[in-house]
């Protein structure tokens, strides 16, 4: 049984042979390979996955956070996966680009932002739900979309500075709860990376297999 909290990214599976779907991700650690979405939740196990083929039925993928987190609490986000969230009463949030469809154009600029400060933008879009799209400045600015934290409750984060100290910087209770909750892929590929069996093979659904094997076993 998953527990409250779940993070759905994407996950690596090594492989260097020929594929129609093979994908390359430079800043993963596992460089070529499958690309596969996994949902974790707070014990690091592996929930759900789903290989990414770039094509549904034969057509071009759009709208792929929603599609496949729709259903699932989740951290990744777009304005559209908010809504639908929303309306399924699924609470969610998560980070998101300033180009992102529908995201306020009207935030401060970051040259008017210190670290620590924030500005946000709330909406109740109609249906009586908080949502919020909400950027901090720490080192560079990130964006925020939530639909279930009050962007003015305040909370501080640990912080390095230049020189390798750290200090206490100012945050939204949104950023910590994000920080705290983002990770659990990762750490299920950490984990999984223990226990990895790397056979050579000639099929190629071996290594889904072992991805399952890894996944079930990892703890």
């Amino acid at each position: 049984m998953p527990s409250e909290y779940q993070a759905i990214d994407g996950s690596m599976i090594r492989f260097k042979g020929r594929s129609s779907i093979r994908q390359h991700m430079p800043m993963k650690p596992i460089k070529r390979g499958y690309k596969v979405w996994v949902r974790s939740d707070e014990t690091r196990f592996m929930s759900q996955f789903q290989i990414y083929t770039g094509k549904v039925s034969n057509l071009t993928e759009k709208s792929l956070g929603a599609r496949v987190i729709k259903g699932y609490k989740g951290f990744f986000n777009s304005v559209e996966l908010q809504n639908s969230l929303l309306l399924e009463g699924i609470y969610a949030c998560g980070t998101a680009r300033k180009n992102r469809k529908n995201m306020p154009n009207d935030l401060r600029d970051d040259k008017h932002l210190k670290r620590g400060e924030s500005d946000y933008r709330v909406s109740t879009g109609g249906i009586g739900y908080l949502r919020v799209a909400l950027k901090w400045m720490d080192r560079k600015s990130v964006l925020f979309i939530s639909h279930f934290h009050y962007p003015a409750n305040l909370e501080t984060a640990s912080r390095r500075k230049k020189d390798g100290s750290k200090e206490d910087v100012e945050c939204p209770s949104l950023v910590n709860d994000y920080n705290q909750h983002m990770g659990y892929v990762d750490k299920f590929d950490m984990l999984k990376s223990l226990y990895e069996i790397d056979r050579k093979s000639r099929k190629w659904w071996h290594r889904f297999f072992f991805l399952v094997l890894c996944g079930c076993y990892s703890h």
